[in-house]
């Protein structure tokens, strides 16, 4: 189960009915409470709640007049309405509005558990059956895309999206010709890969085989990427020396370096690949083919130095898909190599000036609000963008998206118990452009929306 909302007045009976769920053996992921039914009809606007218990008699909106309001919703919750025997005339009122169950107070702890149980049953059934239907009928009858987002991506995939069946290591989902347009918006964030426009089951192979290909631009890109998409034109000067960085010379150098002790030029030399990459002057498939090739010959080159975790770390980094970006391939990379180099030579890290970082963190800290990234930063504290990512995440324990993610979000935070102001505002001032990226950035580093933080710091 997804959701339950409790409304409930009084406050240890409804804390009483959370603990009571929380121990029921039903796994729900997301638990909300309201005093009252405004409250209530706030929390189930903002949020698709599956399942409701309510109180009958409540101030401000009791449980009759919510369960009316929800005829005013794109969806319905399974309703449990609670009251005490003398208010019984009221939950059969309640049963026939479309309530589901009713829970008679004292409520007892196995009859609550049983509720649960049954209706966390319907909403596997009534799931099972939705995603069966529309997948066929989809295929069948609508012209559709498919998209293949990371795996890590799962959690922030509208559930309302059909998956697509037999996909490993990513998430594939169907969307409909209609949807694409709204689809790429919503997630534009998102390093995923979208296909062309295809109708009919035998059409399907080709749309994965093409969402899989723009999946590996998006990787490198950073962003979402659909196959049809214009590829920024590239100099052939520039595409010649990037493809110059796999000759088997510059290979073997990459190799030989993880024995030296020169730990900067490790980090430049094993970065450049990336850089080039992320630029879009290495190909996706040039690079994606190198990764295994580079990581073979580091096992056989170093294979009596390296460790049985080891070993298994550079067959997972071999894989570039195995992350949702290239930075983050590029982050466990230099790790990894780091590592390593630092056991062959026994030496110290040649540590970079700390007080470069320490400017760099200062001019995050000042600069938050504008458009920022880790090029900005290096460049203004004339580091090498390689060594920049490495040594920023030695320095700060996070890497760059996240500390500046981090920044972000406090002074969001700060801003809406402080300020009145609207939150698309404080998004802009904050240093986001788009407002579903902000909000969709927000729920999930902090669990709940915007408003429900400003609201809840008004009560406190």
């Amino acid at each position: 189960m997804k959701s339950l909302l409790i409304v409930e007045d009084e406050k240890l009976i409804r804390k009483g009915i959370r603990t009571m769920a929380e121990r029921s053996g039903v796994e729900i992921e997301e638990i909300f409470e309201a005093n009252n039914g405004e409250v209530a009809l706030s929390v189930l606007k903002e949020h698709r709640i599956e399942v409701m218990f309510t109180d009958i008699r409540m101030p401000r909106m009791d449980g009759i007049e919510l369960v009316h309001h929800l005829q005013e919703l794109p969806y319905m919750p399974y309703v449990v309405a609670i009251s005490g025997y003398d208010e019984f005339s009221y939950a059969v009122e309640m049963l026939r509005s479309g309530a589901s169950e009713y829970l008679l107070k004292p409520i007892e702890r196995e009859k609550l558990r049983d509720v649960l149980l049954e209706l966390d049953n319907k909403i596997k059934e009534e799931k099972t059956a939705k995603e069966s239907v529309t997948y066929e009928m989809l295929l069948r009858e609508q012209e559709y895309a498919v998209a293949i987002f990371p795996e890590r991506d799962e959690s922030e995939i509208g559930h309302e999206l059909v998956r697509l069946h037999g996909v490993t290591g990513a998430v594939g989902v169907l969307v409909t010709g209609e949807q694409v347009a709204k689809f790429r918006e919503e997630y534009e964030t998102n390093a995923a890969g979208i296909s062309e426009i295809h109708k009919g089951e035998d059409e399907l192979k080709i749309a994965i085989a093409e969402a899989q290909q723009a999946r590996m631009i998006a990787f490198c890109r950073e962003e979402m990427i659909g196959i049809s998409d214009e590829t920024p034109s590239v100099q052939e000067s520039l595409r010649e020396h990037a493809q110059s960085l796999l000759s088997e010379t510059k290979r073997t150098q990459r190799l030989q370096i993880l024995a030296a002790d020169k730990q900067k030029e490790l980090l430049q030399i094993w970065g450049a690949i990336f850089e080039e990459a992320r630029r879009g002057f290495l190909s996706p498939k040039l690079f994606f083919e190198e990764m295994p090739v580079v990581m073979h010959e580091l096992r056989k080159v170093y294979r009596h130095a390296l460790s049985e975790e080891e070993m298994e770390r550079s067959r997972i980094l071999e894989q570039p898909l195995n992350f949702a970006t290239i930075t983050e391939h590029e982050e466990a990379m230099l790790d990894f190599l780091v590592e390593i180099n630092k056991r062959l030579i026994c030496a110290e890290d040649d540590e970079p000036s700390q007080k470069k970082l320490a400017q760099a963190v200062a001019y995050i800290r000042e600069h938050y609000a504008e458009d920022m990234n880790m090029a900005t930063v290096s460049n203004y504290i004339s580091m090498n963008y390689t060594l920049f990512s490495y040594s920023f995440k030695q320095y700060t324990g996070q890497n760059f998206v996240s500390y500046l993610k981090e920044i972000r979000l406090k002074a969001a935070c700060e801003f809406l118990e402080k300020t009145d102001d609207k939150i698309i505002d404080i998004a802009h001032r904050v240093g986001y452009k788009n407002e579903k990226h902000f909000l969709k950035t927000f729920k999930s580093e902090l669990g709940i929306s915007p408003s429900e933080y400003r609201r809840n710091m008004k009560r406190s």
